[in-house]
């Protein structure tokens, strides 16, 4: 499919169907999730804990719909914003326990999500963004994931079909 056949919708989901989204993406990747804490208030971190091949996983996450950046000099740059985290309320990132930043959008029926390590945006005392390219959100839909950089930080953009790519490479470039 053409990109200019593409369509990037900038959604309000609530936070539960943010989150029923992401268990969406867990599940149909062969995720068996054992417990939901939504009570983990760690810099607004919820966490899902997760079996996969007798091996377990806690994905530690905070969600929010994907929105315009509202930079004039560049109007394809599509943004979320977070409030101050700090680093000792964020759980580290391990072989068995991944720690994102998440931002959710859907081009045309397709779920996309863009993810960044929360450990580039802590110990700011203001709010932060975290911005992509709607380039690459759009290329997504072709390649299922995309590693790309908005200035110096990473920025990751996937699909269902791409989330075991990500979490693999993501994985294995941050966990201690």
């Amino acid at each position: 499919m053409e990109n200019n056949e593409l369509i990037i919708k900038l959604t309000n989901l609530n936070k539960s169907e943010l989150i029923n989204a992401f268990q969406k993406v867990l599940i149909d990747n062969h995720f068996n999730i054992i417990q939901y804490n939504a009570g983990e208030k760690k810099s607004n971190f919820k966490t899902i804990y997760c079996e996969k091949e007798n091996k377990q996983f806690s994905f530690c996450f905070n969600i929010s719909n994907l929105s315009k950046a509202y930079l004039p000099k560049d109007p394809t740059v599509k943004r979320r914003q977070i409030s101050s985290l700090n680093m000792n309320e964020i759980p580290m990132i391990t072989k068995n326990n991944v720690t994102l930043l998440l931002s959710y959008c859907e081009i045309n029926t397709t779920s996309v999500f863009i993810a960044w390590n929360p450990f580039y945006f802590t110990e700011h005392k203001t709010n932060r963004s975290c911005y992509v390219n709607e380039k690459e959100l759009l290329d997504v839909i072709s390649e299922n994931y995309i590693k790309s950089k908005y200035g110096k930080t990473p920025v990751y953009i996937f699909t269902e079909q791409g989330f075991e790519r990500f979490i693999s490479e993501y994985i294995e470039l941050y966990a201690l």
